[in-house]
C-alpha cells in the first residue's frame, strides 16, 4: 500500500530559518496484520553492490518525523472511531433501559392495587410461617433473655440512664416543685379532700350494707365467747334460736359501732398524725379515758429493759421482711423465660417490659427498704407496693374468681398485709425524713435534687397519717379476719391443732383466737404502747402457726407451704420493725 504526501517543511541551517521548497515523498506502509505473512513470503535477496550515492541530508532528516507523526494521526483516528461507536452504543442502550423502565413504571402503576394485595398475603403468610417456626421462636426467646440479662447487668447503661434521670428532674425540678406546690395549697383541693373524707365517714356510718353483716359478727362473736366460757347465751339472750337471739341486739350493737366507727373516724387525724400538732387524740370510745399513760408507767420498767435493743428489733425486722423479695428476685433472675411466660399467661401487654418492670421494683425496693433510710426506705417501700399491687391482683385475685379455692384468698390476705407494711413505712417514715437539717435527710448529697424532693416531701407530710392508718388497716385485716373465723369455727381449730400434734389443742386454739382478735384491736389504736403489745401478740402467733402448720410440710417440697412460711416470715418481720420503732416512743 503506497500513499504519496507532498509536504511543506521549514528548517534550520545554520541559525537562520530556511523555507524548503515543496517536495514529494513517497513512503511504503505495510498494514500490521500482512507483515508475518510478508515477512515468511518474501525471501530475502541477495544484496547487490551498489555505487556510493551523496547524502541527502534533508530528505533523510524530514523522514522520520513525518512518519511518526502519520502513524499517530491514524491512531487518534482509530481511537476517535471506537469513542463514537461507544457513544452510539451507550445511547442505544440507555434508550432501550429507559423504555422498558417506563414500561414497568406504567405497569406497576396500572396494577398497584393487584400487586399490593398479593405483596401483602406474601409478607403475612411469610410472618406467620416465622411466627410458627419453633426454631424461630426459641432463638428469639434466648435472644431476649440475653438481651435482658446484658440490660440488667450492664453498668454502663444504668450509670446512663441514671444520669440522664437526674439531669430531667435537675432541669424541670424548680417548675414540677412549684407546680406541686400550687396544687396542694389550693383551698379547693383541701376543700374537697374533706367533703369526701365527710362522704365516706357518713356513708360508713349509715350503710346497712356495712353495719348489719358487722353486727352479726359481733353478736356470734359474743356468743361464742360466752359458748367458750362454758356459759348458755341462750338464757342471757332469752331465746333457744341463734336467728331470734340476736335480733333484739342487733340494733343496739349498730348504734354502738356506728358511734364507735364515727368517734374514731373524727379523731383520725390527730390520732394517727399527733405531729400535725392538733392535739391528742381520745381514739374510739373504747379508749376514751387516758389509759395508755397509766399503763406506760406500770410497765416501763418492761420497756426500758427492750429500748437498748429496739435498733436490733428494727434493722432484722427489715431484714425478714424484705427476705421474700430477695428470694423471690433470685428465684425470677434463674429463669427469666418463665416470667415472661407468666407475664403472657396473666394477659399483661409488653411481657418483657413488664418482666423488666418487676425485677426492678423488687431489687431495688429491696435495697433501698434495706439501708434503714428513712429516705430509701420510703422509697423502697414505694416500689415493693407497686410490685405487690400488680402481683397481688393478677397472680392470685383473679385465679381466685375463677376457682374459688382456699389457697388464692390466703395470699391475697396476706399479701394485702405486705402492702399494708408498705403503706405504713410511708406513713412513718415521711414524717421523719429531713429531721437531721438535710431536705432528705441524707447530708445534702443528692444537692438540688435533694432540695427538690424535699420541698415534696414538706407538701406531703401533712397527709402521711392517711399512709399510715391505712397501712395498719391492711396490716391487721388478715389477723382480725382469721381471728373471727377460727372463733367462728372454734371446733375445727381444735381438731387441726390436734391433728398438727400442737399441746393442748383446746388450750392451744383459745390462746390463737385470743392473740390474733386481742393484737389485731391493740395494733388497731395506732398508740405506741398498744401498738408494741399488739406487734408482739401477732409475733407470737405468727412464730407458733408457722412452726407446727407450715414448716412440717414445706419439708415436704410443697410449693404452697413454701410460699406461705415466706409471707409468715415477713410479717413477723413487720412486728419487729413496729415494736423496734414504737419503743423509743414509750419509754423516751
Amino acid at each position: 500500500m503506497l500513499r504519496v504526501t507532498r509536504l511543506s517543511a521549514r528548517c534550520w541551517i545554520r541559525g537562520r530559518e530556511r523555507q524548503l521548497p515543496g517536495f514529494t515523498l513517497y513512503a511504503r506502509h505495510r498494514h500490521p496484520l500482512l507483515l508475518p505473512w510478508r515477512a515468511c513470503a518474501d525471501k530475502p535477496k541477495p544484496e547487490e553492490p551498489k555505487e556510493p550515492k551523496e547524502p541527502n541530508t534533508k530528505s533523510e532528516s524530514l523522514h522520520p518525523h513525518l512518519t511518526n507523526l502519520y502513524q499517530g494521526s491514524l491512531l487518534q483516528m482509530d481511537r476517535l472511531g471506537q469513542i463514537y461507536r461507544n457513544v452510539q452504543l451507550s445511547y442505544r442502550v440507555l434508550a432501550v433501559g429507559g423504555g422498558a423502565v417506563v414500561l414497568g413504571i406504567g405497569y406497576v402503576v396500572f396494577n398497584w392495587t393487584m400487586l399490593r394485595s398479593h405483596a401483602a398475603q406474601e409478607s403475612a403468610e411469610v410472618v406467620s410461617q416465622t411466627m410458627r417456626d419453633e426454631q424461630v421462636q426459641f432463638t428469639a426467646r434466648e435472644f431476649s433473655k440475653e438481651l435482658l440479662n446484658q440490660l440488667l447487668h450492664d453498668d454502663e447503661i444504668a450509670s446512663t440512664v441514671a444520669s440522664w434521670t437526674l439531669r430531667l428532674l435537675a432541669s424541670i425540678q424548680e417548675e414540677i416543685g412549684a407546680l406541686f406546690v400550687h396544687i396542694l395549697q389550693q383551698e379547693q383541693v383541701v376543700d374537697e379532700v374533706n367533703r369526701l373524707a365527710d362522704k365516706l365517714v357518713a356513708y360508713l356510718c349509715s350503710s346497712q350494707i356495712i353495719q348489719v353483716p358487722l353486727c352479726r359478727v359481733i353478736s356470734f362473736s359474743l356468743a361464742q365467747a360466752f359458748a367458750m366460757l362454758g356459759v348458755n347465751p341462750s338464757p342471757l339472750l332469752g331465746a333457744e334460736d341463734a336467728e331470734e337471739a340476736h335480733a333484739p341486739y342487733v340494733k343496739i350493737i349498730e348504734g354502738l359501732a356506728a358511734a364507735t366507727l364515727f368517734v374514731c373516724s373524727g379523731k383520725l387525724v390527730s390520732l394517727a398524725a399527733p405531729e400535725l400538732g392538733l392535739g391528742p387524740g381520745v381514739g374510739p370510745l373504747l379508749l376514751a379515758t387516758d389509759t395508755s399513760k397509766e399503763l406506760v408507767e406500770r410497765h416501763c420498767g418492761y420497756h426500758r429493759v427492750l429500748a437498748p435493743y429496739a435498733p436490733v428489733f428494727t434493722y432484722v425486722g427489715i431484714f425478714l421482711f424484705v427476705l421474700v423479695f430477695i428470694l423471690s428476685a433470685v428465684k425470677k433472675l434463674k429463669d427469666l423465660g418463665k416470667v415472661v411466660g407468666m407475664m403472657e399467661g396473666f394477659g399483661l401487654p409488653f411481657p418483657k417490659f413488664m418482666t423488666f418492670g418487676c425485677m426492678f421494683c423488687i431489687i431495688a425496693g429491696s435495697v433501698c427498704y434495706l439501708t434503714g433510710v428513712p429516705v430509701l426506705m420510703e422509697w423502697g417501700a414505694e416500689f415493693l407496693f407497686i410490685f405487690m399491687v400488680i402481683a397481688t391482683y393478677y397472680g392470685h385475685y383473679k385465679p381466685f374468681k375463677e376457682k374459688r379455692d382456699e389457697f388464692n384468698l390466703q395470699m391475697v390476705l396476706k399479701n394485702l398485709a405486705i402492702i399494708g407494711v408498705t403503706l405504713m413505712t410511708i406513713g412513718f417514715e415521711v414524717p421523719e425524713i429531713g429531721k437531721d437539717g438535710t431536705p432528705l435527710g441524707l447530708n445534702g448529697a443528692l444537692g438540688p435534687l435533694g432540695e427538690f424532693f424535699g420541698e415534696i416531701y414538706r407538701c406531703f407530710r401533712p397527709y402521711s397519717f392517711i399512709f399510715k392508718y391505712s397501712g395498719i388497716v391492711l396490716f391487721v385485716a388478715v389477723f382480725l379476719l382469721a381471728g373471727l373465723n377460727h372463733l367462728k369455727n372454734f371446733q375445727e381449730l381444735v381438731d387441726i391443732n390436734r391433728k398438727l400434734g400442737v399441746p393442748l389443742p383446746a388450750v392451744s386454739a383459745a390462746i390463737a383466737v385470743i392473740l390474733l382478735i386481742l393484737g389485731s384491736c391493740l395494733f388497731l389504736t395506732g398508740k405506741a404502747v398498744f401498738m408494741e403489745l399488739g406487734a408482739e401478740a401477732l409475733l407470737v402467733f405468727l412464730v407458733v402457726a408457722t412452726f407446727f402448720a407450715h414448716l412440717p410440710l414445706m419439708r415436704t417440697g410443697d410449693f404452697q407451704q413454701w410460699l406461705h412460711t415466706l409471707k409468715n416470715v415477713s410479717l413477723a418481720g413487720a412486728c419487729l420493725m413496729t415494736i423496734g420503732a414504737v419503743l423509743p416512743q414509750i419509754c423516751p
